[in-house]
This record gives structure tokens, sequence and C-alpha cells, in this order.
């Protein structure tokens, strides 16, 4: 038993080990060109979560869905209206709210980086058959379920 206890423990750390490589790759690859844009990998995310969600979408909202603290979500919002991409408004009927919107260029960048990432992707999966990626999807959404499961019962378990 202990054999067969060590030989998993191995796998998951090598799976571990490989998944934290995929995601620095992925980060490196990407966040080069997103550079070249003057943006980051976070404020990429911010903007098209703004450009799917909005217009009228706050600030706390769009933290929530990249899951992003307050604090780093003003830095983002004002790095992305420096840069054009997106612009504060207030609705006339409340004017306590700031809501956010894309503008047409950062739309734009947004439907290009898809465009490029949607190639790439098609390019890195090419060698592989549908089952095969499918067969992929399947064990990393129950990797994904699995998380989250652990990390509500992490917060219930945690004095707030």
């Amino acid at each position: 038993m202990d054999g067969q206890r060590s030989d998993r423990v191995q796998l998951i750390d090598e799976m571990n080990q490989v998944l934290t490589r995929l995601g620095r790759m992925k980060d490196s690859f990407y966040g080069a060109r997103l550079e070249s844009l003057g943006m980051t990998l976070l404020q990429f995310s911010g903007l098209q979560a703004i450009d799917q969600l909005g217009p009228g979408v706050s600030v706390g909202e769009i933290g929530e869905e990249i899951g992003a603290p307050p604090s780093t979500m003003t830095s983002l919002t004002n790095r992305l209206v420096a840069l054009g991409s997106i612009e504060r408004y207030t609705p006339p009927d409340n004017r306590r709210v700031v809501l956010l919107k894309a503008t047409a260029a950062g739309s734009r960048i947004v439907r290009e980086f898809q465009c490029e990432r949607a190639a790439d992707t098609e390019a890195i999966f090419a060698a592989m058959s549908d089952d095969e990626i499918a067969a992929i999807t399947r064990l990393l959404t129950g990797i994904v379920a699995n998380i989250e499961r652990l990390q509500a019962v992490k917060r219930q378990r945690s004095p707030d």
C-alpha cells in the first residue's frame, strides 16, 4: 500500500509541475503580446470582462469576475482608462455609481487578441484528436470542480 501511495503522490506531484509549467508558459506567451500593447494579463482580463459584461458594469463586478481585490481594481481601471481601452461614466439616474464600458479601441483589442489566441490554440492542439481534447477538458474540469469544492469547505471552516 505504501508503494501505491508513494506512486500516487509522485504522479500528482508530476501533474502539478506540468500544470504550473503550462500556466507559466501561457502567461509568458500571451503576456509578451499584451506587453506590446502596454497591458498586463490581468489588465487584459479586466478589459475582456468589461467588454463582455458591459456596458454598465461596476468595478466591483469586474473585480469579482477576474478575482482581483478592490485595491488592484483601482489601478487596473486607471490604466485601462489611460490606454483609452475603457471609459468610466455615471448614469444620470444614479450619480453615486461609477460604471465602466469598453471603448471601440478596447473592444478591437479584445477581438484581435481572441482571434490570435484561437489561432494559437488551434496550432497547439493540431496534433491531438477531438477525443483527446475532450478527455483533457473533462479531466481539467474535474480538477477545477474539486478545487472549488475544497475552497468552499475551507471558507466554511475559516473564522471571519
